[in-house]
């Protein structure tokens, strides 16, 4: 991309992507003008929540699990914390029952002192243009630097009030609920061909934000997760830039321990002075895209969307394995009794 003047005042680092958008502080026209400008929708990963239906409503209480086991581990924590606010012995009892159900064994659905909870799975997507992928949009809601680490997830709430509207919104819908599946195994191929009838709904979420790096020419993820705002990711990468970078020069204590004790390499004095002034520059002027020592990194947008079917959100499928067992079934312990 090219330099503006601030830039070349700042060293040549980047720009602020997002600020060159058409229509700022019009998010309709914004999404819309993503639709061309960015037209190459791909896979971006997915997560798992923890839901619960709520008047015929689905509510998202939890999220942001890589697996369906690590959203159980989550499930079976709130268990114990709803079990801490009821004085009925019998109602605590029950939901530390619950808990312990989901140590031994997998559940995707509970049905819980008459409340209803599901782990739900939640596909992320981000949109590509020929220069690379989308921006965050001069209308997304964005924070200040160094305060993003107490942020909710704003896809935590009912599904139906956080679901994104609109012309764009639709065609989104569209354009995902038509693309053919991108996954590895005839075993997953056959689960999201099939999830098209059983869950046929899409609704969007608000989305994320995350770091990609271009790397010979291709864009890849350079983080495994994504973040609340644009500036969340900021301050992902500057703590990459001012801690990670240095290794055992790093000015924080523990992790120069861990790299020296790992064997890792400082970079040197003027490569790190380099990443200093990078990760100086991210905080005060909020760049979306900028190079750093022959390096080329983006704060990228991720979309996210949830399936939906006749009887609420589309829970894992049997394709999505999961590393690790129950935690049960980790030690060697018998399945809890049902």
């Amino acid at each position: 991309m090219a330099e503006s003047d601030s830039d070349a005042e700042d060293g040549g680092f980047g720009e602020r992507s997002g600020a060159a958008d058409p229509s700022p502080g019009s998010a309709e026209a914004e999404a819309r003008h993503a639709l061309d400008a960015y037209p190459t929708l791909v896979t971006a990963g997915l997560v798992f929540s923890c839901l619960e239906e709520v008047h015929r409503r689905w509510l998202i209480f939890s999220t942001g699990n890589d697996t369906p086991r690590q959203a159980q581990d989550d499930l079976a924590h709130h268990f114990l914390a709803f079990a801490s606010e009821f004085a009925d012995e019998a109602v605590r009892e029950e939901f530390r029952r619950a808990a312990d159900l989901l140590d031994g064994e997998r559940r995707d659905e509970l049905t819980v002192a008459g409340r209803r909870f599901r782990i739900g799975r939640i596909e992320k997507s981000a949109r590509l243009g020929p220069d690379g992928p989308e921006p965050p949009r001069s209308s997304d809601p964005d924070s200040s630097p160094g305060t993003t680490h107490s942020l909710p997830k704003r896809s935590l709430g009912f599904i139906d009030s956080n679901a994104l509207t609109g012309t764009a919104a639709a065609v989104m819908r569209y354009a995902l609920h038509n693309k053919a599946p991108e996954f590895d195994t005839a075993e997953m191929r056959h689960d999201a061909a099939r999830a098209l009838d059983t869950h046929p709904r899409l609704m969007l979420l608000p989305a994320e934000f995350a770091i990609a790096e271009e790397i010979h020419g291709r864009w890849r993820p350079f983080t495994g997760g994504s973040e609340v705002t644009p500036q969340a990711a900021r301050d992902a990468l500057i703590t990459y830039f001012r801690v990670i970078i240095p290794g055992p020069d790093s000015p924080d204590e523990t992790f120069a321990r861990i790299a020296d004790e790992l064997g890792h390499k400082s970079p040197g004095p003027a490569v790190c002075e380099e990443y200093a002034k990078a990760a100086d520059l991210l905080h005060r002027r909020r760049l979306d895209d900028f190079r750093v020592a022959g390096r080329h990194f983006r704060i990228m947008r991720i979309d996210q969307m949830v399936r939906l079917g006749p009887d609420g959100p589309e829970p894992p499928r049997p394709s999505d394995h999961d590393r690790y067992g129950p935690p049960a079934a980790h030690l060697g312990l018998p399945d809890t009794d049902t």
